[in-house]
């Protein structure tokens, strides 16, 4: 990462090979590239922020064949953070903020766009 003046820029890239190494096979719902971007810039006691996350296809699981793909996505999510005193403070949290439909398994579609608030002591 890298911090310029009030700003936080990190980046996380992976790349693997979930192989099934008696099939020759993609191992089912793993994904073989990921990526994070993350912006964070911080104003008095406040901070927002934001990242960017993408995946590419992966295989579902099924009887025949193991090929059933799924689609890479690519979400976004935001935050907002406020120290409103000493070792309290707000988060509020929007993720999927676009609310895209994304898929990691077969038939199973992960939550759209939710948003948290929480309140935190300590450091």
């Amino acid at each position: 990462g890298a911090n310029i003046d009030q700003w936080t820029i990190a980046t996380a890239l992976t790349f693997t090979d979930p192989e099934n190494s008696t099939t020759d096979s993609q191992l089912p719902n793993r994904s073989s590239q990921s990526a994070r971007f993350d912006i964070d810039h911080e104003i008095d006691d406040w901070s927002f922020g934001g990242s960017w996350i993408i995946q590419n296809h992966r295989y579902a699981y099924d009887f025949l064949d193991n090929k059933y793909r799924l689609n890479g996505f690519g979400l976004v999510n935001l935050r907002a953070n406020w120290e409103f005193a000493p070792l309290w403070s707000a988060r509020l949290t929007l993720d999927n903020a676009l609310d895209k439909e994304n898929e990691t398994s077969r038939d199973y579609i992960n939550a759209g766009r939710a948003g948290f608030l929480s309140v935190h002591y300590g450091q």
